[in-house]
């Protein structure tokens, strides 16, 4: 992903979507990612017939990373249960 921002030379940020569930297994790849892609965040998502685990796994992801670098695309039952927990 680096590499085609780079060779493109994106100037305007870049938002890039990853499913929640497969995010836990790539936090400090996705880390470097944010970091090496100036103005960049993460679109976590999933859906009800995909849904996370559980809201820890949102936790996690809270907690690795900046508040400006994550925004949210859940439904509307995991979001509740999520924010209840901040």
């Amino acid at each position: 992903m680096v590499a085609l921002v780079k060779e493109y030379t994106l100037m305007q940020p870049v938002m890039f979507p990853v499913h929640a569930s497969l995010l836990k297994y790539s936090i400090p790849e996705m880390q470097r990612l944010l970091f090496q892609v100036p103005n960049s965040s993460l679109c976590v998502w999933s859906t009800k017939a995909n849904p996370i685990e559980s809201i820890d796994e949102l936790l996690t992801i809270r907690k690795s990373f900046g508040m400006g670098q994550v925004f949210y695309k859940l439904p509307d039952e995991q979001l509740e249960c999520f924010f209840s927990n901040t």
